[in-house]
């Protein structure tokens, strides 16, 4: 059964993000890193809303 989600909030994300490495630093080069919440974000939309992913909302939260 399909959802809805909007985003990790601040209480959750600060629950999560202990368990992750260090966010690495920018490359000199190269494709910029993206940021560990935005992936998440991405990846728990997916499965909540169980869209495809191709249909990944393009902005700010998601990777």
């Amino acid at each position: 059964m399909a959802g809805e989600f909007t985003g990790l909030t601040d209480a959750e994300w600060a629950v999560i993000e202990p368990f992750l490495p260090e966010q690495p630093e920018k490359p000199g080069k190269g494709r910029p890193h993206a940021f560990f919440r935005d992936i998440l974000n991405t990846i728990l939309w997916v499965l909540i809303t169980g869209a495809r992913w191709i249909d990944v909302p393009k902005g700010k939260g998601f990777g």
